[in-house]
C-alpha cells in the first residue's frame, strides 16, 4: 500500500487513492469495517475491477455528485439492496440497476434474488460483469430496442449457469453462449442480439432463425455452414454481410425472397444473384433464367471463372469486384451492356489478365476494369462506348486497338495503357489517353496509332504526354484533325505541351527516334545531362546507355556527362566506348 494515500472517506472507510497527473485521482483499494451498511462514493475514480475483497454487510451504496468514473465489481457487494445516485453521469433504475447516463449502458446488477425480473427499457449496452452474481430467471424489454451486450457481461450469473438449448443460452432474447460440441447451433426467433466475441469458428453448423442481429458481432468467425430458415425480414445487404464472414456452405429454407444454388443466393425467381460466398472456389455458370447481377453479388470471391447465361441484361456496381483470383469470363451471347455509366467498376480490382468482348456487346461500363490484372483484350466490332475509367490503372496493358465502331471514349478510359490503335480520331479520345494533374504513372506519353488509310491514306503514330496543360488539350486535339486532313502538322511538338518537364523531355526523344525530327533532337540535346542524371537516379541504366548510343552528343558534352557516372561505373564505360569511338572516327576524317 506504500504507493497509495490513505483517505478517510467516512467513518469506518479507508480509501486507498493514486494521484495519476491531470489533477486525476483514482481510488484502487479500500477497507470497510463490518458494521457500516451504508458507504458513500465522492471525489475520486473508482478502478477497482480487479480488487477480490467483499464487503457483505454493505446494502446502500450513494454516489455523490463528486464521484468521478466508477468500476465496482457486483462480486464486491453481493447485498445491496438499494443504489442512489446524486451524479449527473449516472442513473439507478428499480433501486439496484447502476446505468451511465450517457451512453445508456448498464454497469452493475447489484443483489437480484430469483423472485424479480429486470427491466432493460431503455439500456443499450451491457458491461462487461454487469450481471456477476444475479440470480434473476427473467429480462423483460429487452426485445424492443437493440442491445450491444459485452462478451463477459452475463459472467456468473444464473443466466450463463443454465443448460444449453439447441446449441445456445439465452439471456432473454440475447444470445451470451454458444455450444461448440452441438452438431448445429439455432439462433431462435426471438433472438435480438448476440454478445460481442462469441466464437463461431468451432461450429459445425448455425441455423438462423432470425436476421435480428448485428453481423458485427461475427468477427468472421461463422461457421462453415449456415443454413438462413425462414427469416422473411432478411433483406438482400444482410445476405452480403453473412456470405463474407468465411462460410463455405450456405442454404436459404422457408423463405419467401430468396434461395440457394451451388452455395449461390437468389432471388425467389432465380431471376437475380444476390450474393455469392466469399469462400467458392473454381467455376461458376450462372443458370439460364438469371438477368441480373446485384452489386458486390461476387465481391470479394475466390472463383477463378464465370459462365454468363443468354438470358443476363445487367451486371451491377462491383459485381466482381475485388475477385484477385479470377482469371475468365464467358460473357455469353445476351450481354450487350458490361457495366453502364449508372453500374460501376464491375470487374475492378479483378485477376482478370485477358478477355474477349463477343459480338453483341455494346458498351462498357465506367470503371468496368479499373486497376484488373489485365495483359490483352480484344474488342468487339460493333463496340460503341467505352465508358468513363473503363480500363484505367491496368498497368500490364500494353495495347489496345480500337474498333471502327465506337463513338464513345470516357475520360481516362485507356490512360495507363501504352499503345492505343484506332482506325480513325474521335473527339474524345485524346482525354480518354491522358490523364488528370494529380494521377500519377511511370509512363511519360501514349503512343497513338491512327491508321486511316482505308478513309484518308494516312497512317500516323502521335506521341502523346500524360499530362497535358488544360489550355493545350484543345490544341493538340485540332492539331491531329488538322493532320488527319492534310492541314499544318505540328504533331512533332507535342511535346512541349506537356505540364511536366520529365514528360517532356522523355516524349521528345521518343518523336526524334521515332521521326528523326530536328527540333525534338536540340531539344534532347539541351538537356542531355538532366535526364541522363534522372535515369541515374531512377535506375533506368538501359535508357542512359540507348541515349548514349543515339551518338547525338558531342565529345565535350560526353565528357561533361563521365562527372555524373562516378559511382556507375558500367555507364562510365559507356560513355568512354563513345568517346573512344568519336574520337577514332575523327582520325579516319581526310
Amino acid at each position: 500500500m506504500d504507493k497509495y494515500i490513505k483517505y478517510d472517506a467516512q467513518p469506518g472507510v479507508v480509501l486507498y487513492i493514486e494521484n495519476k497527473g491531470s489533477n486525476k485521482e483514482c481510488c484502487y483499494d479500500l477497507d470497510i469495517k463490518d458494521d457500516v451498511t451504508e458507504l458513500y462514493l465522492m471525489v475520486f475514480d473508482f478502478c477497482l475491477d480487479d480488487n477480490k475483497k467483499q464487503f457483505k454487510n454493505v446494502s446502500k451504496i450513494v454516489i455523490l455528485d463528486t464521484c468521478g468514473d466508477l468500476c465496482l465489481p457486483n462480486q464486491m457487494f453481493p447485498n445491496v439492496k438499494e443504489v442512489i445516485s446524486c451524479n449527473n453521469h449516472y442513473v439507478v433504475k428499480q433501486n439496484k440497476l447502476l446505468l451511465n447516463k450517457f451512453n445508456r449502458s448498464l454497469i452493475n446488477v447489484f443483489g437480484w434474488n430469483t423472485s424479480e425480473a429486470i427491466d432493460m427499457r431503455g439500456i443499450e449496452e451491457i458491461e462487461d460483469g454487469a450481471f456477476w452474481g444475479c440470480q434473476s430467471r427473467v429480462l423483460e424489454n429487452c426485445d424492443t430496442d437493440y442491445i450491444k451486450c459485452k462478451e463477459h457481461a452475463f459472467d456468473g450469473s444464473y443466466f450463463l449457469e443454465q443448460p444449453f438449448s439447441n446449441g445456445v443460452k439465452m439471456a432473454g432474447c440475447i444470445v451470451i453462449a454458444l455450444d461448440k460440441t452441438a452438431d448445429n447451433v439455432v439462433i431462435p426467433e426471438e433472438t435480438r442480439c448476440m454478445a460481442h466475441g462469441l466464437d463461431f469458428s468451432q461450429i459445425k453448423k448455425m441455423t438462423l432463425k432470425t436476421s435480428k442481429f448485428c453481423c458485427d458481432y461475427y468477427d468472421g468467425n461463422l461457421p462453415e455452414t449456415l443454413i438462413i430458415d425462414g427469416c422473411n425480414d432478411i433483406d438482400s445487404g444482410e445476405i452480403k454481410d453473412i456470405t463474407g464472414y468465411g462460410v463455405k456452405h450456405i442454404e436459404v429454407v422457408n423463405n419467401k425472397n430468396f434461395v440457394t444454388l451451388n452455395d449461390i443466393v437468389y432471388n425467389k425467381t432465380k431471376t437475380t444473384v444476390v450474393a455469392c460466398l466469399a469462400e467458392k472456389t473454381g467455376m461458376v455458370e450462372l443458370p439460364e433464367g438469371v438477368t441480373k447481377i446485384e452489386r458486390e453479388a461476387f465481391r470479394y470471391c475466390e472463383i477463378n471463372s464465370v459462365k454468363f447465361p443468354s438470358t443476363l441484361r445487367l451486371i451491377s456496381d462491383n459485381a466482381f469486384a475485388d475477385c484477385e483470383n479470377l482469371k475468365t469470363i464467358d460473357f455469353g451471347c445476351g450481354l450487350t451492356h458490361v457495366g453502364s455509366s449508372v453500374s460501376w467498376y464491375t470487374f475492378a480490382d479483378s485477376g482478370l489478365e485477358k478477355i474477349s468482348f463477343p459480338r453483341q456487346v455494346k458498351s462498357i461500363g465506367r470503371g468496368a476494369f479499373y486497376g484488373s490484372q489485365l495483359k490483352e483484350i480484344t474488342l468487339n466490332e460493333d463496340l460503341e462506348i467505352i465508358g468513363e475509367d473503363s480500363f484505367m490503372m491496368c498497368l500490364g496493358l500494353e495495347s489496345i486497338s480500337i474498333p471502327k465502331t465506337v463513338s464513345t471514349i470516357g475520360r481516362c478510359a485507356l490512360s495507363y495503357v501504352k499503345n492505343v490503335y484506332a482506325e480513325h480520331f474521335t473527339e474524345d479520345m485524346l482525354t480518354a489517353i491522358i490523364l488528370p494533374p494529380a494521377a500519377r504513372s511511370s509512363q511519360s506519353f501514349t503512343v497513338l496509332t491512327i491508321d486511316a488509310r482505308e478513309d484518308v491514306g494516312i497512317c500516323k503514330t502521335f506521341y502523346v504526354p500524360k499530362h497535358l496543360k488544360y489550355k493545350h488539350i484543345n490544341t493538340v486535339k485540332c492539331a491531329i484533325f488538322d493532320f488527319l486532313a492534310g492541314k499544318n502538322d505540328i504533331t512533332n511538338r507535342f511535346y512541349m505541351y506537356s505540364s511536366s518537364m520529365d514528360e517532356k523531355q522523355d516524349t521528345a526523344l521518343a518523336i526524334y527516334k521515332d521521326c528523326n525530327d530536328e527540333q525534338a533532337k536540340e531539344y534532347v540535346k539541351k538537356y542531355a545531362v538532366s535526364m541522363l542524371e534522372r535515369y541515374i537516379e531512377t535506375e533506368r541504366y538501359d535508357d542512359f546507355i540507348d541515349f548514349i548510343n543515339l551518338d547525338i552528343l558531342s565529345s565535350a558534352r560526353l565528357k561533361s556527362i563521365l562527372q555524373i557516372t562516378e559511382d556507375a561505373p558500367v555507364l562510365a564505360a559507356c560513355v568512354l566506348d563513345k568517346l573512344k569511338t568519336k574520337d577514332n572516327s575523327r582520325k579516319f576524317v581526310i
